[in-house]
């Protein structure tokens, strides 16, 4: 709403502004004409008056100065003649305009007659005044033009803008969770008709690739479980069979163990694949953070064989959080696998404090130039040989969950991964995680 608003103020503010600009420059055409016509006006009658007495005075001398109620005239040379104001005797030959004198505005026309030099001063002040009224009207119908102006350019910008403001409400109101949703009628209309159009294209196009992913989706967890499904229940069986010694039954216990994290991993990415926005609780479990990364130490065991690196657990306190385990899996085993790849030697270290598990190695650092794009899909930095995947992974779910994860990287110091969570106290504990915890 707020795009539409700016475009309708734009939109209004251009048409104030062009109305303004010609109202002004109307005036001024106007003003300008008016005092042209004035001057010109004002020019031919002394003109006059000083043709009509140099002809008079050329037959005759003597002939008497004009005598008009407006008109004051000054011929020195004549004896007997008024004494000419200092401020129309400092005035060079020709025409001047707006010469105050005593109070009064004069048009003067200093001219040679005869044997000497006369003064024809026209008395223009009531003329002044008339002028300075027109100005004032002028400026009030220029200032009642730009108000008119303003209140059609709303009115005018308001229908304008109404289609594209009916299209952005109605594409703002859009629940990216429905889907096959269409614009009304109201948001197609107009001049962005051909908008509408190219956005219901858009819409379809990307209703048809969500049902394509949705069915992938479905089709890919089909696929996968039932072989799990298969493996989980052989594994079942065979663990019945009396005739198994200790060690079998060891390894077929770590075959059922194995392929319920794999189904358990596959329901996670499937989760994620589906929708990154939207967490469905059903099935967490209350995990305890420090069993958890025991198991997890143990797991990882296997990859330190004949390597001069151990892992360390250290834990203040032992929180419990409310995930699924596969997710927590996904995070914290692949920042622990990254840990241990890239240490030759030295102490792998795990901390879990009351709201946060670090994860600390002492082996090769990032670049601060890879640092900000390791979250990314992908994304694999100078010394990294992995696909870029696991720490988008990580992050997706971090965000799924709204725990939060990040890397810092010192020289010297080796590399510290953080993933904070928010730990379920045992009076907030949902009846569903409690059973699932005893359980």
């Amino acid at each position: 709403m707020k795009k539409t608003a700016g475009l309708r103020a734009r939109v209004m503010l251009g048409i104030l502004l062009l109305a303004t600009l010609f109202n002004v420059l109307g005036a001024l055409a106007f003003y300008f004409s008016n005092l042209r016509l004035q001057i010109s006006f004002l020019d031919a009658m002394v003109k006059h008056e000083e043709a009509a007495f140099a002809a008079a005075y050329s037959r005759d001398p003597s002939t008497p100065l004009p005598d008009a109620a407006l008109i004051n005239v000054w011929f020195p040379s004549r004896s007997g003649s008024e004494q000419v104001p200092p401020t129309f005797a400092a005035l060079r030959p020709g025409l001047h305009h707006d010469i105050v004198h005593d109070g009064r505005t004069y048009h003067v026309n200093v001219t040679t007659i005869g044997p000497g030099r006369a003064w024809f001063a026209f008395d223009v002040t009531e003329v002044e005044n008339q002028e300075t009224k027109i100005i004032q009207m002028l400026t009030a119908a220029v200032l009642i033009a730009i108000a008119f102006a303003g209140a059609f350019g709303f009115w005018l910008s308001r229908h304008i803008v109404a289609p594209l403001t009916a299209l952005t409400e109605e594409v703002g109101a859009l629940d990216p969770a429905v889907r096959n949703v269409r614009l009304s009628p109201a948001a197609r209309g107009g001049e962005i008709q051909i908008i509408a159009d190219a956005f219901e294209r858009y819409l379809e196009r990307l209703d048809r690739l969500i049902e394509r992913e949705a069915s992938f989706t479905s089709a890919v967890s089909h696929e996968l479980r039932t072989p799990l499904s298969i493996l989980s229940t052989s594994a079942e069986i065979l663990a019945g069979n009396k005739r198994l010694d200790e060690r079998a039954v060891k390894q077929v216990a770590r075959i059922r163990k194995s392929a319920d994290e794999v189904s358990r991993l596959v329901t996670s990415l499937l989760a994620l694949a589906r929708d990154t926005r939207h967490v469905d609780r059903h099935g967490e479990q209350l995990i305890d953070l420090r069993e958890f990364c025991e198991v997890l130490i143990e797991q990882h065991r296997p990859l330190l064989l004949g390597r001069a690196v151990d892992i360390e657990l250290r834990a203040s306190a032992s929180p419990s959080i409310a995930c699924f385990d596969a997710d927590l899996s996904i995070v914290l085993g692949n920042l622990l696998r990254n840990a241990i790849a890239y240490t030759d030697t030295g102490l792998i270290t795990i901390t879990i404090d009351d709201r946060s598990v670090r994860v600390h190695n002492p082996g090769e650092v990032i670049d601060a130039g890879d640092l900000e794009h390791v979250f990314e899909c992908y994304y694999s930095g100078r010394n990294s040989s992995g696909s870029g995947l696991g720490l988008y992974l990580a992050k997706r779910i971090c965000d799924r969950h709204e725990w939060t994860i990040s890397l810092t990287s010192v020289p010297g110091m080796g590399v510290t991964a953080v993933v904070g969570f928010f730990p379920v106290d045992a009076l907030d504990r949902p009846p569903q995680l409690e059973q699932a915890a005893l359980s």
